[in-house]
């Protein structure tokens, strides 16, 4: 639904919502009428998935490590998979993230981490949880606005949502209301995210391209680009530590 169809819906569902009962005043549009119309906007027009697969190309910033691909898989608030490739295109690592738990397994080092969410988010000092990360992937951003009054103001070429309650914004392009930029912020580190290459996967429109920048303890910036993706197709999860991998601590 481009922006005109939308405005015009919205003038319609409130002058319905207005007349409605015969003993009801009219009453104006508010701003949180407003605000709330085009929050459930946006969430009809995030991802609807169980499954997703793509290959994967992350390309950080200029003087970080060169340009790596691999793989990435998931499973709809079940798993996430990457499978990272090195130079030759050799695996070097494996990385599985649950509801729970994250696992990584190096293999230039013949090594494994094992640890679960609830103690890397005490270390690090972060709520991010398993469903933030996974929606973060695919540009369903909305977990940001949080619980409390939400807040939204035009900022061309962007509608800018946000919460009375915190830092967090997130910034939706007008056409497709979909998340185009994001902003995240904790305790002990800050997230922005950039969303483009938006394509067509058969009623999803999806961003192949995230933008990452992240500063805390650990940082990180730079892109990650998806291509083959595939929607909605059961895949698997290959992930085996052997007894010859030492354990070592994220």
């Amino acid at each position: 639904m481009n922006k005109l169809k939308f405005h015009i819906v919205l003038m319609f569902a409130l002058l319905f919502l207005a007349s409605c009962g015969s003993h009801r005043k009219n009453v104006a549009p508010t701003e949180a009428m407003l605000t709330e119309a085009l929050i459930q906007q946006v969430e009809q027009n995030e991802t609807q998935w169980n499954w997703f697969t793509a290959k994967l190309n992350i390309q950080p910033e200029s003087g970080m490590i060169s340009n790596f691909g691999g793989q990435i898989r998931m499973q709809r608030d079940s798993v996430i998979w990457i499978s990272v490739t090195a130079l030759l295109g050799v695996e070097a690592a494996r990385i599985m993230i649950t509801p729970d738990s994250l696992f990584v397994i190096n293999k230039l080092e013949n090594a494994y981490a094992k640890e679960s969410f609830e103690k890397l988010k005490m270390r690090y000092g972060t709520e991010i949880s398993f469903l933030d990360i996974q929606n973060t992937l695919l540009g369903n951003s909305l977990w940001m606005l949080g619980m409390g009054e939400k807040t939204r103001e035009l900022d061309n070429p962007y509608y800018k949502l946000g919460n009375t309650s915190n830092y967090d914004r997130i910034w939706v392009e007008q056409q497709h209301f979909r998340t185009a930029k994001t902003y995240h912020a904790e305790r002990f580190f800050q997230l922005r995210t950039t969303y483009d290459g938006f394509e067509t996967f058969g009623s999803n429109l999806i961003p192949t391209e995230i933008g990452l920048d992240l500063k805390g303890m650990y940082t990180f910036a730079g892109k990650m680009k998806y291509s083959s993706v595939t929607l909605n197709e059961t895949t698997s999860f290959p992930f085996k530590v052997t007894s010859k991998m030492k354990r070592i601590r994220l």
